[in-house]
């Protein structure tokens, strides 16, 4: 194993790692809008395992925006408890044991406090709403901490039903992680700072000190020993006297692993990690010792082929947030060889769905398909599954059968004439993975990345032929869309460009027009609807952008019209003359261009990111990065034309 000396700051890994920070805790706030197009209908909430506590024997972890409870008197078989719906999914969990109490923080919706002195039926007690990006919440006695981009709150919570709010000791610099130890808080602050505070009496909190070295993200003490996370490294300062904290330095992992969340156990350090941009590295949970020479020895690591977000330990027992996988249960007594003893299930995110003689079908990651009925009572909606191993990316319907883009995996066609026992029925794959797919029966169109776009003919369900291909091998296309006689594909890697392809003759694809989109960083999708294109993108200096394109030009910018969008948008629907543009929290309703503009005609609150939208039979199907998906009815008339001067309505969008 890797021992690594801590290493001396450098001024610009400083600048860097405070960059990282600004970057990924304080974006850039959403602009509001006028009223909605689009009449919420109901929401499946499942999603991956993220966030994590573990006091006592009770576990409380994220599954989406769905909070679970778990026991673990006996680690070898959890049992199953309760759960409550959240707004958005869980950022931190801090259980209060001693008052049965969670206190959940949603990132824009605030502080949650849960009440779970009857586990199986765990229940909101109240809630404090209204700050930007709330990040975490720990607590000493009765007063909870909070971390917002207005600053640390602090909340008396002494009666769960109703929150005090006692103020903030420096409302002008916002707060991102917390930890406590023993009389002291520590904070990461916006400016990149670790604030200090005594709450010796914690009404009153009094600042003691602030360093101007980066403390990192999701803090963790051992001793006279505060961690931080950032991207690839852990930040080390010497606490011992906490009014004059020593930044020690900080320690790069060795498989360059993101770091998520960390635990200590011990004088052990569990580090979990999801990401390592060197390709084929092993991630899951790092283990490290510190000695007292100040230097970090990686001495273990428990391999996960699913992301370990949130970690928590009690007594050699940890409990994992492994994303997909669910609750792992790991016994950490021996650091070196980390050993799995008991897990929950988990569900993966919702990529695609679609609707099917009344059921939701739903593309899963790292599971398949899953079927859902949204008239069943939570959580029973679950009404069959069909492992596609390693997953289902999208899907598509041509009648009775789903098309499913499934990753490494390839194409697989399933039976849902009875959608209660889905039938896997054929499969074809390629040489890359099938990303996202597009029906016009009898012909299904494939992006598989570096394979290009593959068409196959689906005449014959349970025996699919490929009938022609386009491909360039040094692009890797992850998105298609078709109408009539053109389909367009896209990449979305750095600077990745965009083609058109004609496809009237399906067994000779060739190409028309396409080349490297001048000018942008990063493209999110392009989606064309009979004879209108659109193209979302990252546009270098300026920010994301929704444009319409002429077909027959394809010169992105500025188009026909452009919109704004924040932070980008993933996907697009549209009905008639409604274009409808997921941005960060909510769905846009849009018209076409008109004088260089996309008008916005209304705005629908959606958790988190909104990545893939469907339109079918006049609803709004919309996945969720929070967990699960929206359904949304679609009226006719928003922003005072529900019931004023239809005329004025059918002259902004051309809609009768």
């Amino acid at each position: 194993m890797k021992g690594n000396t801590l290493r001396t700051p450098s001024i610009f890994h400083a600048l860097l790692i405070t960059a990282f920070a600004l970057l990924t805790i304080f974006p850039t706030p959403c602009a509001g809008s006028g009223g909605s197009c689009l009449e919420f209908e109901g929401r499946w909430p499942y999603g991956v395992a993220e966030t994590v506590a573990f006091s006592g024997s009770t576990v409380a972890y994220s599954a989406g925006s769905v909070l679970r409870f778990v026991r673990l008197d006996d680690p070898e078989n959890p049992v199953q408890l309760g759960e409550v719906t959240l707004p958005e999914s869980a950022r931190h969990i801090e259980l209060v044991a001693e008052r049965s109490i969670a206190l959940v923080v949603c990132n824009q919706r605030g502080l949650h406090v849960i009440d779970y002195s009857d586990p199986a039926e765990p229940v909101i007690a109240s809630a404090l709403d209204g700050y930007d990006y709330t990040q975490a919440a720990v607590a000493k006695g009765t007063i909870a901490f909070v971390t917002t981009s207005d600053g640390l709150l602090s909340v008396d919570f002494s009666d769960p039903t109703d929150l005090q709010l006692l103020g903030s000791p420096d409302p002008t610099i916002g707060a991102s992680s917390a930890v406590i130890s023993e009389n002291f808080l520590f904070v990461t602050t916006s400016d990149g700072d670790l604030a200090i505070y005594d709450i010796s009496d914690p009404v009153q909190p009094v600042q003691v000190s602030v360093t101007d070295s980066y403390p990192g993200l999701n803090l963790a003490v051992s001793g006279n020993f505060l961690f931080g996370t950032a991207g690839n490294s852990i930040s080390v300062f010497d606490i011992s006297n906490p009014i004059t904290p020593s930044y020690l330095g900080y320690f790069i992992s060795s498989t360059d692993a993101r770091f998520n969340s960390l635990a200590i156990n011990g004088s052990f350090l569990f580090g979990t990690t999801s990401f390592s941009p060197v390709p084929n590295e092993k991630t899951g949970v790092m283990v490290f010792e510190m000695t007292p020479e100040n230097e970090i020895v990686e001495i273990g690591l428990w391999e996960s082929d699913a992301r370990t977000w949130g970690i928590a330990i009690v007594d050699g027992i940890a409990a994992v947030a492994n994303s997909h996988r669910g609750l792992q249960v790991l016994d950490v007594g021996e650091p070196t060889a980390l050993s799995v003893v008991s897990a929950i299930d988990g569900i993966g995110s919702i990529n695609s769905v679609v609707k099917k003689a009344g059921f939701f079908i739903a593309a899963e990651s790292g599971h398949g398909l899953r079927v859902i009925d949204l008239e069943s009572p939570l959580p029973e909606q679950t009404v069959a599954r069909l492992p596609l191993p390693p997953g289902a990316a999208d899907l598509a319907l041509m009648g009775d059968f789903a098309v499913v883009a499934g990753g490494s995996g390839g194409v697989h066609i399933v039976d849902l004439s009875s959608p209660l026992t889905p039938t896997l029925v054929a499969g074809v794959e390629f040489s890359d993975k099938a990303y996202r797919v597009v029906v016009q029966p009898p012909l299904a169109f494939v992006a598989a990345g570096t394979a290009g776009l593959r068409i196959l003919d689906l005449t014959n369900p349970s025996d699919p032929q490929e009938i022609g291909h386009w491909l360039d091998p040094l692009v890797n296309f992850t998105v298609v869309s078709v109408a009539g006689d053109l389909a367009y594909l896209l990449s979305r890697d750095p600077d990745g460009p965009y083609v058109q392809i004609d496809i009237s003759t399906p067994s000779n694809p060739t190409l028309v027009a396409g080349g490297k989109t001048r000018q942008t960083r990063y493209s999110r999708t392009i989606n064309a609807f009979g004879n209108r294109l659109f193209y979302c993108f990252f546009l270098t200096d300026v920010g994301p952008f929704l444009s319409e394109l002429d077909p027959d030009e394809l010169e992105f910018w500025p188009g026909l019209g452009t919109l704004p969008v924040y932070n980008s948008c993933w996907d697009l629907a549209a009905t008639g003359s409604l274009l409808f543009v997921p941005q960060f929290g909510s769905i846009m309703t849009c018209g076409f261009a008109k004088n260089g503009v996309i008008p916005v005609y209304g705005q629908a609150p959606v958790p988190g990111y909104p990545f893939r939208l469907t339109y079918a039979s006049g609803k709004l199907l919309a996945t969720s990065s929070d967990g699960g998906f929206v359904v949304f009815n679609v009226g006719f008339f928003c922003d005072g034309f529900e019931t004023g001067d239809t005329s004025t309505w059918s002259a902004a969008t051309g809609m009768k």
